[in-house]
């Protein structure tokens, strides 16, 4: 017993293309999205770090010219007013 199978139409095969390919440009805008999103992370990341670094090496730098400027005006004596 063969089981006769309706032949599909010129409209339905055209629908079927485009929902196929409307389909698959969905899935590779997703993965590009994806992509642009990870990259975006990474380069967010990374950036961050160095920001961090330099950072930290401006504090080092501002804590030692506090200091020196502290330890300039403790050398220096006061000049005597007459009053």
């Amino acid at each position: 017993m063969e089981v006769a199978l309706a032949p599909r139409s010129l409209q339905s095969s055209k629908a079927r293309f485009w929902v196929e390919t409307i389909a698959l440009a969905s899935v590779i805008a997703c993965a590009l999205a994806l992509a642009i999103a990870i990259l975006g992370f990474l380069a967010g990341a990374a950036a961050a770090g160095s920001e961090s670094l330099q950072s930290s090496a401006g504090k080092a730098n501002q804590i030692s010219s506090t200091q020196i400027l502290s330890t300039q005006a403790l050398h220096q004596s006061p000049s005597p007013t007459r009053a």
